[in-house]
C-alpha cells in the first residue's frame, strides 16, 4: 500500500495548487483507481485484510469516485465538470485535500495493523450458525411486516424508536457473507441450504437501497477468500464474467429500488410505509412504468454521488471553518447509541434526544445551511464539526483504532464460531463511507450486543453438551474439541 500512499501524495499537492475543475476531475480518477485496485485486492485475497485499508478504500470510493461520477455526468451534458457541485472548486479542492491526507494516515495505520483475519478466525461452517441464520432470517422478516424496517433501513422519528429495527437491521447485513461461508466450507444438503439462506440474505438487503446490497455481494468476496480457508482460483475469463453478471444484477436491483421509492413518494408522507404496502403500490405504478423508473434512476445517479464532497466542502470552506463544537456530534452519537430501557430507567425518554436531529441540527446553522437538510455524513464530516480540520483527518483513524481495540477484546473472551459473525459485521460498517458518527456507535453497539448474546448461548450447557455433535455434511477441522465454537 506504499505506492498508493506515494500517488495520493503528489495527488493532494497538486490539488493543493490549482483548482482547476479538469484536474480536480482527473486527481478524482487517479484516486479512484487506486481505491478500486485497494478494494478488488481484499475481494481476490491478494492482500491480507486489514482494516485501516479497507477504510481508507471505502473513503476513496466514497469521496473521488463520487466526486468523478458527477463530473463525469455533468461533462457528458456538456456541462461544466462542477455543473452538478453546489460549491466553488477552491472548496471541492480543499475537501479532497483532507479526504486524500485523511487516508494516507490510515494507510501508515494499517501498515502497522496486524492482520484481521487469523488462522483461528478460519472456521468450520457449523449448525450453530445455520440455526443463527434462519433465526436472523425470521427477525429480519418479522421487522419487515411489522413497519420496523422498510425502505432505507431501521424506521427511526422523533416519536418512535425501534427496538426490533435496531436488532434485524444489522443483522441483514450478515446474513449472505456468512451463508456464503457455508456454501464454501460445506457439502450436500447442507451446503444447498446455505446457497438458499445466502440468496435470502441477498433479497432482504435489496429494500435497504443500492449499497447495502453490493455491500453484501463484496463481502461474500472478502469472506470467501480470507475466511474460508481455501482459495477459490478463477481464470482471468471467469473473474470478467462474474464481473458482467455483478454488474447486471446490480442494475436490475437499483432499477427495483427506484420503482419501491418511487411508490414511497407516492403513498404520502403520513400513510403506511411498510414494505409491504409499499411492494403493493409499486406493482399497481411503478413497475409497471420501465422505462420512467429508468429515468429516475438516471436522474437520481446525476447528482447523488457528489453528497459527500459537498456536505464536507461546505463544512470545511476552503480551511475557514466555523468554531469547532469540541465533541458534540460525538455525544450527540454515543447518546443516541444508549437503548431506550436506560432512559426509562432514569424516568426519561430517548425520544427526547432523537428530537434534536443529527449533525445537521448541530453544525449546518454555522455554514449558513438549513438544519433540517439531510446532509451525506461520514466520519470526516463528524471530525470536521467537532474539531475542525484536524478532526476531519483523524476521526477515521481514531475510530480503527478503537474498534481495533474492540476486537481484540473480543477474541479475549468470545467462543471461536462468534468471531467471524462479528467481523463480518465490522467489515460491513467499515465498507461504509456514508454513516453519521452516530450511525457508526449504534451499529457497534448491536455488533456488541450480538457477540454477548451469542456467547451466553454458548455458554448455556445444554448446548455445550452438543458441541461434539456433527452433522451430516458440515467439515470439521482438525483442532481440539475444547478450542472449537
Amino acid at each position: 500500500m506504499w505506492v498508493v500512499a506515494s500517488i495520493l501524495a503528489p495527488l493532494a499537492m497538486i490539488l493543493l495548487s490549482t483548482h482547476d475543475p479538469y484536474v480536480i476531475f482527473g486527481c478524482c480518477a487517479v484516486a479512484s483507481a487506486c481505491a478500486v485496485w485497494m478494494l478488488y485486492s481484499f475481494v481476490t485475497g491478494q492482500r491480507q485484510l486489514r482494516l485501516a485499508w479497507l477504510l481508507a478504500s471505502s473513503i476513496l470510493i466514497g469521496y473521488c469516485l463520487g466526486t468523478c461520477t458527477v463530473q463525469f455526468n455533468a461533462m457528458n451534458r456538456g456541462m461544466s465538470p462542477m455543473g452538478f457541485l453546489s460549491v466553488s472548486p477552491s472548496s471541492v479542492a480543499y475537501a479532497l485535500v483532507l479526504v486524500l491526507v485523511s487516508c494516507m494516515l490510515l494507510l501508515f495505520l494499517g501498515a502497522i495493523e496486524k492482520p484481521l483475519v487469523r488462522k483461528s478466525d478460519i472456521i468450520d461452517f457449523n449448525w450453530r450458525h445455520e440455526r443463527f441464520l434462519w433465526a436472523a432470517l425470521g427477525l429480519i422478516l418479522l421487522a419487515y411486516i411489522h413497519g420496523d424496517m422498510t425502505l432505507n433501513g431501521t424506521v427511526v422519528s422523533d416519536t418512535r424508536i425501534s427496538v426490533l429495527g435496531g436488532i434485524a437491521g444489522p443483522l441483514s447485513s450478515i446474513v449472505a457473507p456468512l451463508a456464503f461461508l457455508g456454501v464454501i466450507r460445506c457439502s450436500g444438503v447442507v451446503r444447498i441450504r446455505a446457497a438458499l439462506i445466502t440468496l435470502c440474505g441477498l433479497v432482504v438487503t435489496i429494500p435497504q437501497g443500492r449499497r447495502p446490497f453490493i455491500y453484501a455481494l463484496l463481502l461474500m468476496g472478502i469472506v470467501g477468500s480470507s475466511m474460508a480457508g481455501r482459495r477459490v482460483r478463477l481464470s482471468g475469463v471467469q473473474k470478467a464474467a462474474l464481473a458482467a453478471a455483478g454488474a447486471v444484477l446490480v442494475s436490475v436491483v437499483s432499477l427495483f429500488f427506484i420503482g419501491l421509492r418511487i411508490a414511497s413518494y407516492q403513498i404520502g408522507a403520513d400513510a403506511d410505509h411498510s414494505i409491504t404496502s409499499v411492494v403493493r403500490v409499486a406493482n399497481r405504478t411503478s413497475f409497471k412504468t420501465l422505462n420512467d423508473t429508468a429515468t429516475a434512476l438516471d436522474e437520481n445517479m446525476q447528482e447523488r454521488p457528489g453528497g459527500l464532497i459537498t456536505y464536507l466542502a461546505q463544512l470545511t470552506r476552503g480551511g475557514d471553518t466555523p468554531a469547532p463544537l469540541l465533541g458534540k456530534d460525538l455525544a450527540l452519537g454515543m447518546e443516541l447509541a444508549v437503548p431506550q430501557v436506560f432512559y426509562r430507567l432514569e424516568g426519561s425518554d430517548k425520544t427526547e434526544v432523537a428530537s434534536l436531529g443529527g449533525e445537521e441540527s448541530l453544525a449546518n446553522e454555522s455554514v449558513g445551511l438549513p438544519s433540517d437538510v439531510d446532509s451525506a455524513n461520514s466520519l470526516l464530516s463528524a471530525g470536521a464539526v467537532d474539531f475542525g480540520v484536524p478532526g476531519a483527518l483523524i476521526y477515521p483513524a481514531l475510530w480503527t483504532i478503537f474498534v481495533l481495540v474492540l476486537i481484540a477484546v473480543a477474541r479475549s473472551f468470545l467462543p471461536r464460531s462468534v468471531m467471524p459473525v462479528l467481523l463480518i459485521a465490522i467489515l460491513n460498517q467499515f465498507l461504509l463511507a456514508e454513516n453519521p458518527i452516530g450511525g457508526y456507535i449504534s451499529d457497534l453497539r448491536s455488533i456488541a450486543m450480538l457477540g454477548i448474546i451469542w456467547a451466553l448461548v454458548y455458554y448455556i450447557p445444554i448446548v455445550r453438551l452438543q458441541r461434539n455433535v456433527v452433522p451430516s455434511g458440515y467439515e470439521t477441522d482438525v483442532t481440539p474439541a475444547i478450542n472449537r465454537g
